[in-house]
């Protein structure tokens, strides 16, 4: 923090990054979302309904869901190329899935294949959270049914203070920083990562204000979907 008690990019502790985002980003597939988080780049395609490339993972129930991350290599501060089925893609991988297949009602298309594909072009922090929401934002552009939406914010402890949405470098400062997923309508977690050690009262602390974080997302999203809305009534007008 600097004197007046803000950070380095002039935002104060319970602030996210300036948000701006493209819906119907690629008219050639079902539904695509173009996010920028900060500095986080994120495309992400979604393909399908469709008939399953696999025959064998048919399901006559339900249909299922399947995640693609690539990582570009010139992302992030490491200019390292990521190769295809890393540890790290994989978890990005299942992490999306275990999510949004509580949400997607599947149960609508039995014998069908949701394909979500996501770019990670650039990355400066809290890219999960970039992610997860412009996956949440290309399925409603894809009229994919869902019970519900989600939104993701990352929040950290620097020096024992709370920070939302953190860069890069606030994470590398951190003491703990991990992402909160919520559902908007219960406002419950459903995705939560943890990976140093928090006291129970730092924690509900942390999850105070990252549900508050949430909640501006979440009002970026509608505000994001009626501005896209509006552009296609003026098209076919």
């Amino acid at each position: 923090l600097n004197i007046a008690g803000l950070r380095i990019d002039g935002r104060r502790n319970n602030e996210i990054r300036l948000m701006n985002c493209k819906l119907n980003y690629y008219s050639n597939v079902e539904g695509s979302c173009y996010l920028q988080q900060g500095l986080n780049k994120v495309l992400v395609l979604v393909h399908g309904p469709q008939e399953p490339i696999r025959r064998n993972d048919t399901n006559n129930d339900e249909g299922s869901l399947t995640c693609m991350f690539i990582n570009a290599p010139f992302s992030g501060l490491e200019r390292k190329k990521r190769r295809n089925g890393d540890r790290k893609s994989q978890e990005i991988e299942k992490t999306i899935e275990n999510i949004f297949n509580v949400v997607i009602k599947l149960d609508l298309y039995p014998k069908s294949e949701i394909v979500i594909v996501i770019h990670l072009l650039e990355s400066d922090g809290s890219a999960i959270s970039a992610i997860i929401n412009a996956t949440t934002l290309a399925l409603i552009d894809a009229g994919i049914a869902m019970s519900d939406i989600v939104a993701c914010c990352t929040i950290g402890v620097i020096k024992d203070q709370i920070y939302l949405d953190l860069s890069q470098l606030e994470q590398l400062a951190s003491s703990v920083h991990f992402p909160i997923t919520i559902l908007r309508k219960s406002e419950e977690v459903l995705f939560i990562q943890i990976d140093n050690k928090l006291s129970n009262d730092k924690l509900n602390d942390c999850l105070q204000q990252g549900i508050l974080g949430c909640k501006t997302i979440f009002t970026f999203m509608e505000n994001s979907i009626k501005e896209s809305m509006l552009q296609l009534l003026e098209i076919r007008e």
